[in-house]
């Protein structure tokens, strides 16, 4: 068929699939046509509750965001005295998953940056680039208690990608730009996180996503509690393999993300996925917090 086509079908499902959430189709068909069509949808599906490939092992059932995309109320914005922000990702090993982790297994990770708008003017800016930031992180507890962490290997490439190591059992890999990105306090309306990642290992069983702190300024101490970096949210389960795939978090409203996206969404810019879609996982969801199969 020709490419419209398929064009055609993927906004008619992301319409149907996003309905639910108050996105009504109309808004895709106004927005720019300049905007990478391909990476808007994926990026709605993304931040969709319900969408996740996987799920990740370890993290409590309890935690609201065990089965993916979560935003807490009130936070798409942040505090008005705050004026820093970090983008960050985490992996974990595939909930059910029976392979042993290899403890030289490697995760590339290539292009990650974020963007805040500006409340005033509605413009993008960006705020972190991995072409400038370091990348930083550890081997946090799956499920963060104490804030336990042990030492993970983090090795820049001669590319600019950075290759991080693979979750051991019971733990994640927790990763951020080492920089914080800052703004003017009172001044942002919204953050948008985005990153390339693959296993670089033919690793089998593992569940990436990405998301965003509010920080109170560039230098202020992790608080047990969140105080000083309450959560802006952050995007559904996705499963790695050895290809690059694109992992998209935003705060704030779908309609106005659509109406107005950040630069990496404009233009020609990104690729579409090669298969110009994502699944969803027929794993039951092991949260307590509904999936969209209606499983507990």
């Amino acid at each position: 068929m020709p490419p419209w086509i398929y064009l055609s079908i993927g906004l008619l499902l992301v319409g149907t699939l996003l309905s639910g959430v108050g996105v009504v189709r109309q808004a895709l068909s106004s927005a720019s046509s300049t905007i990478s069509m391909a990476a808007l949808q994926d990026a709605l599906i993304q931040n969709t509750p319900g969408y996740s490939e996987g799920y990740p092992a370890g993290v409590p059932r309890a935690f609201q965001w065990c089965s993916g995309a979560y935003r807490p109320d009130g936070n798409a914005a942040p505090p008005p005295e705050f004026g820093a922000v970090t983008g960050w990702g985490q992996v974990y090993r595939l909930y059910g998953a029976k392979a042993e982790p290899s403890p030289q297994a490697r995760i590339m990770i290539a292009n990650f940056s974020t963007y805040v708008r500006l409340s005033t003017t509605q413009q993008w800016v960006l705020v972190q680039s991995q072409a400038h930031d370091a990348i930083a992180g550890g081997h946090f507890v799956s499920d963060f208690a104490g804030n336990r962490a042990i030492e993970m290997p983090v090795e820049r490439a001669a590319d600019g990608a950075t290759a991080i190591g693979a979750p051991p059992r019971g733990y994640n890999s927790h990763f951020w730009l080492n920089d914080r990105g800052t703004f003017a306090p009172g001044s942002v309306s919204a953050v948008y996180v985005q990153m390339e990642i693959k296993a670089a290992d033919a690793e089998p069983a593992l569940v990436a996503n990405v998301g965003a702190d509010w920080w109170r300024d560039a230098r202020a101490d992790y608080v047990a509690g969140f105080s000083n970096n309450p959560g802006a949210g952050m995007s559904n389960w996705i499963t790695l393999s050895s290809d690059w795939t694109v992992l998209r978090f935003y705060s704030g409203a779908a309609d106005a993300f659509i109406a107005d996206p950040p630069p990496p969404l404009r233009g020609a810019t990104i690729a579409p996925l090669s298969d110009g879609k994502r699944l969803q996982t027929n794993t039951v969801s092991p949260c307590l917090v509904t999936n969209h199969r209606g499983a507990p």
